[in-house]
């Protein structure tokens, strides 16, 4: 089969614009499905000890009535007296014996799989460990991610604050010329234009201007200067009336 050299080669796959978002849901889910298989572990292990106790009463009701019986003939004996009838208290220790034998077989097997239920336990709980280790950085991540995400909302919400806010200053400007050559005495306080700070998280998505500081202090004398210029066209626009 011919293949042409020229054929296209693949795309190179896109990183999703919230990779960090959607690693850390599927982690998340990763821990919470470990621990529900911890908390099931947990469970059973909590049942066998429960049969466990069962156990532990069953002998003990075995030893509480040949107790009772040991002290029935003791008494008898002692009191030099026939022996009583036990055939009731017999039947009962029979029982006892019985539900106990069967206790004690299940017990046996329920103390080897309580070994195997701790060492789930302790396999989830390394796996647990390993997830969570990396949480804090995969939050980090998302919360990076999101907001990048927002860096165009932010950069377009800035440039309409400092539109209108060079509108207002350029007339502030123009009433501030007129003040000082007709000496009116009541200024606007134009010096205060480039007072504005809009302040950003420190990452290239929000950067504005140049990166390099000198130049970036440039930038904001030429901006300065720029509400005179606008606000001398202004006066002209006013006086000739096409403002």
């Amino acid at each position: 089969m011919h293949i042409s050299i020229l054929q296209k080669k693949p795309e190179p796959p896109v990183a999703s614009a919230n990779a960090a978002r959607t690693e850390l849901k599927d982690r998340l889910r990763a821990i919470a499905a470990l621990l529900q298989q911890r908390q099931a572990v947990a469970d059973k292990d909590t049942a066998a000890l429960s049969k466990l106790d069962g156990a532990k009463r069953a002998a003990a009701k075995v030893a509480e009535i040949r107790a009772d019986i040991d002290r029935a003939l003791a008494d008898a004996l002692y009191a030099e007296a026939e022996p009583p009838d036990l055939s009731t208290q017999r039947a009962a220790l029979a029982e006892a014996e019985r539900n106990s034998a069967d206790r004690a077989a299940d017990a046996r097997a329920i103390e080897a799989v309580r070994g195997r239920y701790a060492a789930d336990v302790t396999k989830l709980n390394d796996q647990l460990r390993a997830l969570q280790e990396q949480t804090p950085r995969l939050v980090h991540a998302a919360a990076v991610e999101e907001m990048v995400a927002l860096a165009p909302e932010f950069r377009a919400a800035e440039e309409a604050l400092r539109a209108v806010h060079f509108k207002v200053f350029t007339r502030a400007a123009l009433a501030d010329q007129l003040a000082m050559s007709e000496r009116m005495g009541v200024f606007q306080g134009v010096g205060l234009f480039g007072d504005l700070n809009v302040t950003r998280p420190n990452h290239e998505a929000f950067r504005r201007g140049s990166a390099d500081a000198w130049t970036r202090q440039q930038e904001h004398n030429n901006e300065c200067k720029a509400v005179d210029v606008a606000a001398d066209q202004l006066h002209r626009s006013l006086l000739t009336g096409e403002a």
